[in-house]
């Protein structure tokens, strides 16, 4: 892996693939501060079926791969970039021929694909979400992803005191529970009780009794938000 001199600036491209979305971003960091240069976010359903067949589709493996494709237009376009890089989560890390998908993505657009562990996910989802926040005060992080969710506590600047990554993916949980649209009170209710089962045996009551504020990422939450505030788009 290359590493920068200190004040010597590189532009960077990380791709994300996530369960439901794939995201880019495009940046010249120096000294790891990060100027942003492009942001895109589609959403793919790379996770598709996984959490039943244990494989990715080749249909979303495709809509992945066409999305792909145009922000490999968008890096070339801007020049300069020095490494294209991709991090995958929950749907790569669950699938059978996660390998295939991240061979293809090397030899066809020139991407280097990392899958990263749930609990490596939960660390530098934190250390995104707080790193503008001020030290000292306790935050849990919550990351809801398609395929799983993070719950992550510590103080900003440090390392996390608790992270755990659960099976509660909105992807997952939606093809495992809800069948019909609107779903029934009894799918809801089925969802709900994995829900809680899960949260009572991986993020203990202690650890919730410590937060004095929460942030919570990604879009599900942001949706919400908008939603809420009647925000369009």
């Amino acid at each position: 892996m290359a590493h920068s001199v200190s004040g010597e600036k590189q532009r960077i491209a990380v791709v994300d693939f996530g369960t439901n979305s794939t995201r880019l971003l495009v940046a010249d960091v120096v000294d790891g501060a990060v100027e942003e240069l492009e942001r895109r976010t589609d959403v793919t359903r790379l996770g598709q079926g996984v959490d039943r067949s244990g494989r990715l589709t080749d249909e979303a493996m495709e809509r992945v791969f066409d999305t792909v494709a145009g922000y490999r237009d968008v890096i070339d376009g801007l020049g300069g970039v020095s490494r294209a890089i991709g991090v995958a989560t929950s749907a790569v890390r669950d699938s059978e021929n996660g390998d295939d998908f991240r061979g293809a993505l090397h030899d066809r657009y020139g991407i280097d694909v990392k899958v990263i562990a749930g609990e490596e996910e939960a660390r530098l989802t934190f250390l995104g979400a707080t790193a503008h926040r001020s030290p000292g005060e306790s935050v849990l992080v919550i990351d809801i992803g398609g395929g799983s969710t993070e719950y992550v506590v510590g103080t900003p600047a440090a390392a996390p005191s608790f992270r755990v990554s659960t099976k509660l993916g909105s992807v997952r949980q939606t093809e495992r529970h809800l069948k019909s649209d609107p779903p029934s009170d009894e799918q809801l209710s089925d969802l709900e009780a994995e829900a809680n089962e899960i949260l009572d045996a991986e993020v203990p009551a202690q650890v919730r009794e410590q937060v004095t504020a929460g942030s919570a990422v990604a879009g599900t939450a942001t949706s919400l938000a908008a939603i809420d505030l009647e925000l369009e788009p």
